[in-house]
């Protein structure tokens, strides 16, 4: 199946987009910067689509993107219901600053994005 002009330039705007939000998220360092990038990012995502009217998905990959969202789910759901009752019976996690909670939940965002993509992977190659 090859692209047309219209799905490449798609991708292709998409993807810088996307390494502009992390960039955004990356650089700038405090959460209303980071906020602000993300919102831009996803009005550009939006009105790029509406652009260029890309079929992005039909009815495959949406049931491969729902199995991958629902396993990720509930792999982050399982491991954060276990660390918190491990950390409520065994403490280990001092409280934390405004930066390591950033720190933190940059780390989570990137771990959910990596799972969410081997289990897309996966069931795109079961199906």
């Amino acid at each position: 199946m090859t692209e047309s002009n219209y799905e490449k330039t798609h991708n292709i705007l998409r993807l810088a987009i996307l390494i502009g939000i992390v960039g955004g998220i990356l650089i700038g360092g405090t959460p209303i910067i980071a906020l602000i990038s993300v919102v831009v990012g996803m009005i550009l995502l939006y009105s790029i689509q509406r652009k260029y009217k890309v079929i992005l998905a039909d009815e495959r990959i949406q049931q491969i993107r729902l199995k991958a969202g629902d396993a990720t789910f509930r792999v982050f759901g399982v491991g954060f219901a276990l660390l918190f009752f491990i950390n409520y019976y065994h403490p280990f996690i001092r409280p934390l600053t405004s930066e390591d909670a950033g720190s933190m939940f940059a780390y989570i965002a990137s771990m959910m994005m990596t799972c969410n993509l081997v289990f897309y992977v996966y069931y795109k190659s079961r199906i």
